[in-house]
Formats: C-alpha cells, structure tokens, sequence
C-alpha cells in the first residue's frame, strides 16, 4: 500500500486531517461518534484519499 495508514485514536486526529479509514464500516463508526461538523468534514476528506489509494493501488 502507499502512503501510511493510522487508525483512528482520538479526535485531534480527525481534527488534523491526519487518518485513512481503513474500510467503510469503520468510517460509520466513526461519522457516528463524531459531533462535530468541521471534524466530520475532515474526516470525509481523510476517507476519500484512504479510498483512492486503495482504489489505485495494486494488490
């Protein structure tokens, strides 16, 4: 895989712009436990890429 990949640890995190969800199931988990609309934008942002380079990413 490219890039590096975290898990979700805490909101700064999401905050940061600094996470790749790891697979969809995860990432409603996460946009469940999120109240905060800046943070929810962040965190969109962060699954998109995750899901890009999945995407072109051979296996």
């Amino acid at each position: 895989m490219i890039g590096l990949r975290m898990r979700y640890h805490s909101k700064e995190l999401i905050r940061m712009n600094q996470i790749q969800i790891y697979s969809l199931s995860e990432y409603n988990k996460i946009k469940h436990h999120t109240d905060n609309h800046d943070e929810i934008e962040c965190e969109e942002k962060a699954y998109l890429l995750s899901w890009t380079l999945i995407k072109r990413t051979p296996t």
